[in-house]
């Protein structure tokens, strides 16, 4: 990882999760070649590190060791008989990355919440560890159907929950040619609900230990080894789950962090909060690029993840607030859809070539990540924080909403911007006054249709956790909405935030609740 004053280019991370390219793209008898191979992959679309998660559920994944379990599920026998011949996987995916020039670090599942998945395919919540210790598993007394149905997930409060983690970071360290570590906090908790605040000096002091033993190795191997977190996209939610990225940044615990949530981008995600917390000092800022913005995005591109134009306008916005580069993870969610991979792979390196303000398309969606997920609460994430960016419109003749979004334009060399609004139990009878930035838009410039053709949004994505839960993973929507088209001046946008005002001058009549305004689009051409 780079001194921050002496890298001017973006950095590009893949994260490879235990079990999904195991599983859906290495063979079922895995040989060194195909390793091998697998990283030229991700050397050929401009990886500069690459991070595979070699610890999960108190197991270690594609690296075998007397001192701990390894990974008991069905994917991860695929590696045993090169494993029994004495090639560890790890380490051939460490000297691959290293011969075509890439970082690579070994990524940490501190916590990983999939144990009800092994436990469905008959190998328990995890290790003995977790098994024979439930007094140091997290005692879930929220009753949210995704809490219930997470199993092993332990509690850092115990010195020896602490220990144990640090004792893996160890034997990888001192094993092995890794460049350094990263800790991946994409979980549901760390301690008892509601104490993460007054505990989180424990989770830093997990992180310091492994921080004096990458210094340690470093100064044996004579480079700087890195430690990197996964955190997520706020630092108030950090805090709230006792991870105090504040103090492990400024007392340079870390050297780099990824904000996201699990598996969606948000077009307006804070990533200047962690900019400002940074500062000066030198920690690098790698928010995370997802397959989705939204699970309404995820049902209605039938799976597919986002096109490239949309993630172009999230990595603009990313770089607009200060990112140093950004982190791919769960790209390999999709795998089953085309292009399929390697080929899927190549979009990857139109990411890592993308300049801030370059010349062509991008589309900034603005959508409610989360809306109407009841697994963790109403449309909330494991951390709790609620993700629904909305306005709601009483249906009320002078009733006034706002919209705040990001766009981090050059908009003096943009050739030409649109914007759509779709409303929610909106008609065609319905009439709002639009302004952006408290400029108002003519109605000569707003075309208002009801009819604009989407896929079913009807389409379920998340059988397993429906089925696990007896809860769909979201509501259906209103059947009825209407597209607002703005065919704007560039002028009225502002580079970086903006805000957006709805207010409604005139009703239907005939229609009664509520309009609800939570997807809006803006379409730039450079």
């Amino acid at each position: 990882m780079q001194d921050k004053e002496k890298s001017g280019d973006r950095r590009f991370i893949y994260v490879s999760d235990p079990s999904s390219i195991a599983r859906q793209y290495l063979p079922e008898n895995v040989e060194e070649k195909h390793l091998r191979d697998w990283v030229d992959d991700l050397f050929e679309v401009g990886v500069d590190t690459f991070i595979q998660e070699a610890y999960t559920q108190g197991w270690t994944t594609y690296w075998k060791t007397s001192l701990f379990e390894y990974d008991a599920r069905p994917q991860h026998k695929r590696f045993l008989p090169l494993i029994e011949s004495g090639v560890q996987p790890l380490a051939v995916l460490i000297d691959q990355s290293h011969k075509r020039g890439m970082e690579f670090l070994a990524g940490m599942r501190v916590n990983d919440n999939h144990g009800h998945v092994s436990v469905s395919q008959g190998v328990g919540s995890g290790s003995s560890f977790i098994s024979s210790h439930p007094e140091w598993l997290l005692n879930e007394t929220r009753q949210d159907p995704y809490y219930q149905m997470d199993k092993g997930t332990l509690d850092f409060t115990f010195g020896e929950v602490r220990e144990y983690v640090v004792s893996v970071a160890s034997e990888i360290i001192n094993s092995f040619d890794v460049d350094g570590i990263e800790l991946c906090f994409r979980d549901r908790g760390y301690f008892p609900h509601g104490t993460g605040i007054e505990r989180k000096h424990f989770m830093t002091d997990v992180l310091s230990s492994i921080k004096t033993l990458l210094d340690t190795r470093s100064k044996i191997v004579g480079r700087n080894l890195v430690l990197g977190v996964r955190v997520p996209e706020t630092i108030n939610e950090c805090l709230n789950m006792g991870l105090d990225v504040p103090t492990w940044v400024t007392k340079e615990i870390i050297n780099y962090v990824s904000p996201q949530e699990s598996m969606h981008s948000s077009t307006n995600a804070p990533i200047k909060e962690f900019t400002d917390l940074i500062g000066n000092i030198n920690c690098r800022l790698y928010p995370s690029i997802q397959p989705w913005t939204s699970i309404r995005m995820r049902r209605r591109n039938g799976g597919a993840s986002i096109k490239l134009e949309q993630q172009y306008a999230i990595l603009n916005n990313y770089y607009g607030e200060g990112a140093d580069g950004f982190s791919v993870y769960n790209h390999f969610v999709p795998i089953k859809t085309a292009p399929f991979y390697p080929m899927q792979l190549q979009e990857l390196l139109k990411l890592k070539e993308f300049e801030s303000g370059q010349k062509g398309f991008r589309r900034y969606t603005f959508d409610p990540m989360l809306h109407g997920q009841v697994g963790y609460g109403e449309s909330k994430s494991a951390t709790g924080g609620v993700k629904n960016n909305h306005v709601l419109i009483k249906r009320k003749e002078g009733y006034r909403g706002t919209y705040p979004f990001k766009i981090y334009e050059p908009f003096e060399d943009v050739k030409k911007v649109a914007m759509w609004i779709r409303a929610f139990d909106m008609t065609i009878d319905d009439c709002f006054k639009i302004k952006i930035n408290d400029k108002s838009i003519s109605d000569d410039f707003i075309k208002v249709i009801d009819d604009e053709q989407l896929i079913d949004v009807k389409y379920i994505v998340d059988p397993d956790s429906k089925k696990a839960t007896g809860l769909p993973p979201v509501p259906d929507l209103p059947e009825e909405f209407c597209t607002l088209i703005i065919d704007a001046d560039k002028s009225i946008f502002n580079n970086g935030n903006n805000i957006l005002e709805l207010e409604l001058i005139k009703k239907d009549p005939d229609a009664n609740g509520d309009i609800l305004v939570d997807e809006i689009e803006v379409f730039i051409v450079i």
